[in-house]
């Protein structure tokens, strides 16, 4: 075959006018041409000269147009259809007048435009792959970017096709046929997921790791993973760890470090699952960025050490020490982050990683961070051993480390002294001499009691949050001065009076209580003005004092992940400010990405934005993240009727009640589940056993009135909203904003209570 072969300009093929030529790559030549037809230009592509006489490569061709042709996007580039020409396949395409992104990111890309063409990749892959379709060669030259900022998705030459449309094996220019430890794979080296340089199998998180590539070079300029040959450059994708954003001193939001650190996870399984999850986060950290909320992103920038603190591990013959272990983390951590310029890790996030024996540049990556604590702490009778050491994440050296011999009486010095050594050793400057841990309390056993308190209350079930509150009273009554055991009680206080497990005006004025003691000892005790917050939110319905007691815990700890997420759930949602509640959500995620209290609380968010699809993807998150959280499989179940998927809502339901234990709030919504699915029996039963319940122990009248509403019986339900005010229910706080309430919106009575509940705008 010649070039005579090709199509000249002015040359009719079919009913197109050739214009000109607009390229050439490994998947064959591109013309400009019109379409005499519609009026319109288009795209023709053609087959290359070498592959004239391959049948098999004209099955590809159509393979290409069949994949990319079922797919119907604003940025997927659209195929119109497929011809033949003097031998010659070729296909019809829009023709997109733009340029490649890499031409745009040869010039530089300001941030909120390379999150705007990310955005729009993660849009156009979650259409891709909900059609079965993965692409395998996403990369910058095969994304077009119009001069109004629109981007178009390329090239479907290596896309997996559904089954009915045949596989193939070719692309465009960097494209490249190359040997992996498993045979051949084909694609772009610099943009291949490690399951595809290994030439295995891949699903669409191999795609999600080629735009983490892509999103990472249009912030930086650079590849995250290069060599000098198509070999050297698999096998950092393979090995290495990408540099951190900051690089060359560049300042971006943590919470896009996060995202492109999740995106390039070597794994798959630690990798977004879905394009959809992806599309969520980048959505978030776009609209952070337009609406001007950068105040919440401002002390989160990767500049300077970062570390976190792993829980130490228990060396002790009996192994009886956990509380101790990590309290002693904990104290490290709460140090650590009163010290300018260094950032640290949350507790939530960074025990997640309990148990050792874990990959560091995974911890560094996940974290984001460049440091880790690692320690152990030996216990016998009065005498300590503990030892802990700082460890460079990039290359797994001890950048410090020491052994502690002293007595029980010690400890809060010991742990001032690990935290000093640390800051020392990652350069930071401390402000002054005055000690970073503070002695609490003298008496050493009520320390002692205290800690175990809060490994029970750690784990947030009601069976253990009981278990917590006596420890707490035994360390009071040890020392009944100790500011931090009065908000462990106010915390195990309010949290029943939220989840309705407790009558509502028994607990929350006894949480108060606390609360006030606490800050009466020490007013600078962020963890006391939280609970106070929630009491005057839930049971006063007073969201300006909420406010102003939540943002004195912030402004007391900047990095006061829970402080954020009650902030956002229980003050801000209830008013119906839910754009700021996302917000205040997203910086919890982003102080504390690992927490599944804190993905939880902005699925919730989503929900009540009536966002339902995101809110049930947010929650699986955070499912993912611990399987054994009940509030998740409430919301998820919610969220899930919202969308009429109640098969999937009773199953999410069902497992937050296992979890939970006999939950009068989960039986509501279950009954209520089960009416709206057609079950109206079933729902009945469910009403019933919900009633039996309130019989016997509380049962919150909210709860109550999900099952009356889903079985259509409004007076109750309205009766049963009644009740909740006159009892100060914590779950009446939602009203304004709950879409099951919906059909009670029209009662001249609803706004009355609203207005009682200062909730009417």
């Amino acid at each position: 075959m010649t070039t005579n072969d090709l199509p000249k300009v002015a040359e009719m093929v079919s009913h197109y006018r050739v214009l000109g030529r607009l390229g050439a790559g490994g998947m064959g030549e591109v013309y400009l041409a019109e379409d005499v037809t519609l009026g319109r230009k288009v795209a023709l592509k053609f087959l290359p000269p070498k592959t004239k006489a391959d049948e098999l490569a004209q099955q590809r061709l159509i393979a290409e147009a069949q994949a990319a042709a079922a797919l119907d996007h604003p940025n997927i580039c659209a195929i119109y259809e497929v011809g033949r020409h003097a031998e010659r396949g070729f296909i019809v395409m829009q023709y997109v007048d733009g340029e490649p992104l890499s031409l745009r990111i040869a010039r530089g890309l300001p941030l909120v435009e390379a999150l705007s063409i990310a955005v729009q990749m993660a849009d156009a892959l979650t259409e891709a792959h909900g059609r079965g379709i993965i692409h395998r060669d996403l990369k910058p030259q095969n994304i077009m970017v119009n001069a109004r900022g629109l981007a178009k998705l390329l090239d479907f030459g290596l896309a997996t096709p559904p089954p009915h449309a045949l596989s193939q094996e070719l692309s465009e220019a960097e494209t490249q046929e190359v040997p992996a430890r498993h045979g051949k794979v084909v694609g772009t080296p610099a943009y291949m997921s490690p399951e595809q340089a290994r030439g295995r199998a891949q699903d669409a998180r191999s795609d999600l790791f080629s735009l983490g590539v892509v999103l990472y070079e249009m912030v930086t300029g650079a590849r995250p993973f290069s060599g000098s040959t198509s070999t050297e450059t698999m096998e950092a994708i393979l090995t290495h760890a990408p540099a951190a954003l900051s690089r060359a001193g560049l300042t971006v939001p943590y919470e896009l470090q996060r995202i492109v650190s999740k995106a390039l996870a070597k794994d798959p399984d630690d990798r977004y699952q879905t394009a959809r999850d992806l599309l969520i986060d980048l959505r978030g950290l776009r609209q952070d960025l337009a609406s001007g909320s950068g105040d919440s992103r401002a002390p989160l920038v990767l500049q300077g050490p970062a570390v976190a603190v792993l829980p130490f591990a228990d060396m002790s013959l009996e192994k009886d020490q956990e509380y101790l272990c990590e309290g002693m983390a904990e104290e490290v951590i709460t140090a650590l982050a009163q010290v300018k310029g260094l950032r640290v890790a949350c507790r939530r996030s960074a025990f997640r990683f309990k148990g050792g024996g874990h990959d560091l540049r995974e911890v560094g990556a996940k974290l984001n961070v460049t440091g880790v604590v690692e320690g152990s702490v030996r216990r016998s009778g009065n005498q300590l051993r503990i030892s802990a050491q700082l460890i460079n994440v990039a290359d797994g050296f001890h950048v410090w480390s020491e052994r502690y011999d002293r007595e029980m009486q010690d400890v809060f010095l010991i742990q001032d002294e690990i935290s000093r050594a640390i800051a020392h050793a990652l350069k930071v400057k401390l402000a002054d001499e005055e000690p970073l841990v503070k002695r609490p309390t003298d008496d050493l056993e009520a320390y002692h009691l205290y800690l175990k308190g809060r490994h029970h209350w750690n784990k947030r079930v009601p069976s253990a949050i009981r278990t917590a509150l006596e420890y707490f009273q035994q360390a009071l009554r040890r020392d009944d001065k100790y500011a931090l055991a009065h908000s462990g009680i106010a915390d195990c206080y309010i949290v029943p009076g939220y989840y309705g497990s407790a009558p509502p005006s028994q607990v929350m004025p006894l949480g108060k209580q606390a609360a006030l003691k606490a800050l009466e000892l020490d007013e600078t005790l962020a963890a006391a003005y939280a609970p106070l917050a929630m009491v005057t939110a839930l049971h006063e319905f007073d969201w300006l004092g909420a406010e102003r007691h939540f943002q004195r815990a912030l402004e007391l700890d900047p990095a006061f992940a829970i402080a954020y997420t009650w902030y956002a759930l229980f003050d801000l949602v209830p008013q119906g400010r839910l754009l700021e509640a996302r917000a205040a959500a997203r910086k919890a995620l982003q102080i504390d990405p690992l927490n599944s209290t804190v993905t939880t609380v902005l699925g919730a968010t989503l929900y009540y934005e009536r966002r339902y699809e995101d809110a049930v993807d947010e929650l699986s998150k955070s499912i993912e993240l611990d399987p054994s959280f009940p509030v998740a499989y409430y919301y998820r179940g919610r969220a899930f009727m919202a969308l009429g998927r109640h098969t999937e809502a009773q199953a999410a339901l069902e497992r937050a009640g296992e979890v939970m234990g006999q939950s009068a709030t989960v039986m509501g919504a279950l009954a209520h589940c089960l009416a709206a699915s057609g079950r109206r029996a079933a729902a009945l039963a469910m009403r019933e056993k919900l009633e039996a319940l309130a019989a016997s122990a509380y049962a919150p009248p909210y709860a109550m009135a999900q099952a009356h509403l889903g079985l259509g019986d409004l007076d109750r339900a309205w009766d049963c909203l009644e009740q909740a005010y006159q009892e100060r229910s914590a779950l009446l706080a939602f009203v304004k904003v709950d879409p099951l309430v919906d059909p009670l919106r029209p009662r001249r009575e609803f706004d009355e209570l609203l207005r009682k509940m200062n909730l009417l705008d």
